[in-house]
């Protein structure tokens, strides 16, 4: 058994003990104390996953303070931080604080100068207001003008309007008899009262506003960001649960069809010693799931990076732990097949009395199997997989295809894959020659109608797996030869991938020598 086993056990035991003793507040200390001592995981390599790797430690470093609902704490702000070119944070904290006031300090403030108009009409059948709750996510009304200024027989200016129910009031700017932006308070099914300020969207309008629900507990829900017509988050977002002590980033970064997509973090509690405790992510996402490179922590014991598919850690991943005794550490380097680890993990282990202690475990579909003393790969294989990760995240491969390269090569580089690369390889080359061109067959080469694409099928011939065929797409002969180089490296997984990318760089203007 390894170090590793021995401490999990004696730190389990130990906190069973002092579980009156220890918070995770002194937790998340001690781990944010191990990140400093010990620096950064020594197996991440590749830029891409670096930045993400101070992105997540930023977080563990960030105590969550309570007592203050109205603003943020060391944590949340954290996470904030990462959005700092997306949103004006102070913008939204005045519109927050504003909505505490309520709807007639808040229309007051904004609008403290209202025309004397009284028969105005109001064109707003388009006008929708968003309102993210479990019923609905918008509102229309039907409106009746109160007073403020018109033109021409319109609203037009600053004005008050309500609705013909009395469930809605509203004041704000028009334009020829249309809503465009303002405070409005409505009513919820259950009798909760909801205020929306800023934009309004209608029928080809992204409106970036701040919506907030006030429950009869104290709770207030905030979200804040770009609304399209049918009330959903088509652009950039925050979502803020406000409780009685404490101000949470549920969820911020890029949106489509009220669906996380692109850049973004979210933040959930999960079971941990009976308690529940908040745990952050950050990376990115598609169609609502984390997707292609992301990051996890707990803050008080794991911070966990790689891959991603669909939601669950697959591919190559990265962990550090910390016990919350502070007894025992490991850096870990491995693949996880939806979410467990499979194949080989390798770690570097310490604890009081030990350190730099690499230990091997194999696992099957999240089953340990065997464990030694004796590395599993080496620093050249992992840098290797580091550099094709950076190569990969590149835009001009199609995000599946790099996910799909990304996993076989670790697969292949880590655990002995057996030419799950190759395979990966050739759908993305195949991928890249249809999007270029229709082809059509003739001979050994398969040359495009148009574009100037050829599609060559090569043989290349590995040392330890023998000959594999590849269809390696060009435009030119210089770019010919660096293809076939860098398909050579990736099939083979060679330990030259920098060189390679140098060469695809210099001769075919790409990253890939993916020549368009």
């Amino acid at each position: 058994m390894s170090i590793k086993s021995n401490f999990i056990v004696i730190a389990l035991s130990l906190l069973m003990l002092s579980a009156c003793n220890t918070t995770f507040e002194e937790g998340r200390q001690n781990l944010a104390n191990e990140l400093q001592y010990r620096g950064t995981n020594p197996y991440i390599q590749a830029p891409v996953l670096k930045d993400l790797e101070r992105r997540i430690r930023g977080v563990v470093t960030k105590p969550i303070v309570r007592g203050n609902p109205n603003g943020f704490d060391p944590r949340n702000l954290e996470i904030l931080s990462n959005f700092q070119g997306r949103y004006d944070h102070q913008k939204m904290m005045t519109l927050i604080a504003l909505s505490a006031t309520g709807y007639d300090l808040a229309a007051q403030t904004l609008y403290a100068v209202i025309g004397s108009g009284d028969s105005c009409l109001i064109r707003a059948g388009d006008a929708i207001f968003p309102v993210p709750d479990k019923n609905s996510i918008y509102k229309t009304y039907n409106w009746e003008f109160v007073r403020g200024d018109c033109k021409n027989g319109s609203a037009d200016g600053i004005a008050e309007a309500r609705s013909r129910d009395g469930t809605a009031r509203f004041t704000g700017r028009f334009y020829k008899g249309k809503m465009y932006e303002g405070v409005l308070e409505g009513t919820l099914d259950d009798g909760d009262k909801f205020i929306n300020i800023g934009n309004v969207p209608s029928e080809g309008v992204i409106a970036r506003l701040l919506t907030t629900i006030y429950r009869k507990s104290g709770y207030k829900y905030h979200r804040f960001g770009d609304i399209n017509h049918d009330g959903k988050l088509d652009g950039f977002g925050i979502i803020l649960r406000n409780y009685t002590n404490l101000l949470v980033v549920r969820s911020i970064g890029e949106w489509a069809d009220n669906r996380k997509e692109g850049f973004g973090a979210w933040q959930d509690t999960r079971e941990a010693y009976e308690a529940k405790v908040w745990n952050t992510w950050i990376g990115t996402w598609h169609k609502g799931k984390m997707h292609g490179l992301g990051a996890w922590t707990n803050a008080h014991e794991n911070i966990q990076l790689g891959e991603y598919d669909n939601g669950k850690a697959h591919g190559l991943s990265f962990t550090q732990y910390s016990d919350m005794t502070g007894d025992y550490h490991a850096f870990g380097v491995g693949q996880r097949r939806y979410g467990k680890r499979h194949g080989p993990w390798q770690y570097n282990e310490a604890n009081t009395f030990t350190s730099n202690y690499y230990v091997t475990e194999v696992y099957n579909n999240g089953n340990m199997v065997s464990t030694s003393d004796r590395p599993a790969f080496n620093m050249n294989q992992v840098m290797a997989f580091a550099i094709g990760a950076a190569t990969l995240s590149v835009a001009d491969v199609p995000s599946a295809a790099k996910l799909q390269v990304g996993a076989a090569f670790a697969q292949d580089t880590l655990g002995n894959g057996g030419g799950t690369n190759l395979a990966a390889l050739k759908k993305v080359y195949t991928q890249h020659a249809k999007s270029n061109a229709k082809a059509t067959h003739s001979g050994g080469a398969t040359k495009s109608v148009k574009g100037g694409i050829t599609v060559e099928q090569v043989v290349i011939n590995c040392p330890h797996s023998g000959p594999h065929t590849i269809p390696v797409p060009f435009r030119d002969r210089v770019c010919r030869a660096a293809a076939i180089d860098f398909a050579t490296t990736y099939v083979c997984n060679r330990q030259d991938q920098r060189r390679v990318i140098e060469r695809c760089r210099r001769d075919c203007q790409q990253r890939q020598c993916l020549q368009e």
